[in-house]
């Protein structure tokens, strides 16, 4: 019985063991697969964060691919368009042939302008620039204010002496009226800076070179003898014009409103100083005369900047307003042999501090110097008043004026 007994207690306590080995081998086995399987889970995340990377990474290195190829493309259509004359290079566009520049020298230059023939003296009268080569404006309206062929714009008049029609040489000898102008429409300005007239033209039309306020640079011929009305009119930034001296007539206003122009030597031939020929050249100082000069017309230096004049001697005619609002006037001579001097010839010059008038000058008509404020005194080389002059040659508001009769004026 007790030997019974122990066995059974003997076999509980294996048969306990053996549950508990059980059961602990049990959960370690358990265990373990659970840990492979997390550690398979976790290794899929990490291989699917990587794949997901390396993908990142190509799309924006193509991305940065694509990004420079474009700017590069950019900078060179800019590249492309800033070029002066647009030019498409062989390497580009190897079929496209390279453009060359038209030629505007004087030899060339005919191509693009429009003639008028005189078949029987064989001359020609350039009348402008042909319409397909002139701008034009927002309206359709053709303005020759400069040369355009193509990209090329060119704003330099050299022009032709000679020029051929149907192989017969003609030759160049006037610049016909509104020539390089468009009288019709007075808002338009010229472009050209520099104007070369050919030897041979004798006649510059009128309006010919009007406005053309950015001419810089002016020549002339030698065979130039009669410059238009407005010819040069309004050339506001032309600073000199050296005329020639076979020219004889230039007719009134050809020099209007020329601004900057500050000098100008009147060649002999010229025995007229037409009407209003500088006016307004708010510039000019200085007016070189010569002594066969007959007529000074009305307005000629009306609104110059001359502040010294000398009327030569033997000039017949100085007309009304001839010396109207010349501001920075301060002595004028009318010098003997002058036949009259009319009425308002000498107007508004509010510095004119006193006047020289030589013997022999035979009228001088009423009203003169009027607004003439600072003027003081009148130095007459007649002892007397001549009996062609009018009573009232002075302004009868002048009160404060000295006449010094048998005087020619203090020395300076």
């Amino acid at each position: 019985m007790v030997i019974a007994l122990s066995r059974y207690k003997f076999l509980k306590g294996i048969e306990k063991k053996c549950c508990l080995i059980y059961s602990n081998t049990s959960r370690y086995f358990f265990y373990k697969r659970y840990k492979e399987e997390q550690m398979r889970k976790e290794n899929g995340i990490t291989l699917i964060a990587l794949i997901i990377i390396v993908l990142l990474i190509f799309v924006a290195i193509g991305t940065v691919v694509v990004i420079t190829t474009s700017n590069k493309g950019n900078d060179d259509l800019v590249a492309g368009s800033e070029s002066s004359n647009y030019e498409v290079t062989e390497d580009y566009y190897e079929e496209e042939e390279k453009e060359e520049a038209p030629k505007f020298d004087a030899e060339h230059i005919a191509e693009y302008l429009k003639f008028e023939f005189n078949d029987t003296e064989r001359t020609a009268t350039i009348t402008g620039i042909k319409d397909e080569y002139a701008f034009e404006d927002s309206d359709g309206e053709i303005l020759p204010i400069y040369i355009k062929v193509g990209d090329y714009v060119h704003k330099e008049l050299d022009l032709p002496s000679t020029v051929e029609k149907n192989g017969k040489k003609y030759k160049v000898t006037k610049i016909g009226n509104n020539a390089f102008n468009d009288n019709s429409a007075w808002a338009s300005q010229s472009e050209f800076t520099k104007i070369v007239v050919p030897e041979g033209v004798e006649e510059i039309g009128d309006y010919a070179f009007y406005n053309c306020r950015k001419l810089v640079d002016l020549t002339l011929p030698k065979s130039l003898t009669t410059i238009g009305e407005y010819a040069f009119a309004e050339c506001s930034y032309l600073p000199t014009v050296e005329l020639p001296e076979n020219l004889t007539t230039i007719k009134m206003h050809a020099f209007d409103d020329c601004e900057t122009l500050e000098s100008i030597k009147i060649p002999a031939g010229v025995k007229t100083l037409s009407s209003s020929l500088f006016y307004n050249c708010s510039s000019l100082k200085n007016v070189e005369l010569h002594e066969d000069l007959e007529y000074i017309r009305s307005y000629v230096f009306e609104g110059t900047a001359i502040e010294e004049f000398v009327i030569p001697k033997n000039t017949q005619y100085i007309n009304e307003f001839a010396f109207r609002e010349c501001e920075n006037l301060e002595k004028l001579t009318i010098s003997s042999g002058i036949e009259r001097v009319d009425s308002f010839a000498i107007y508004e010059c509010p510095n004119l501090k006193y006047v020289v008038i030589e013997s022999g000058v035979e009228c001088i008509e009423y009203d003169n110097f009027i607004k003439c404020e600072n003027l003081t005194d009148i130095y007459c080389e007649d002892t007397e008043q001549p009996e062609g002059w009018k009573d009232e040659w002075l302004d009868i508001n002048n009160t404060n004026v000295n006449i010094h009769w048998g005087s020619s004026g203090p020395e300076l």
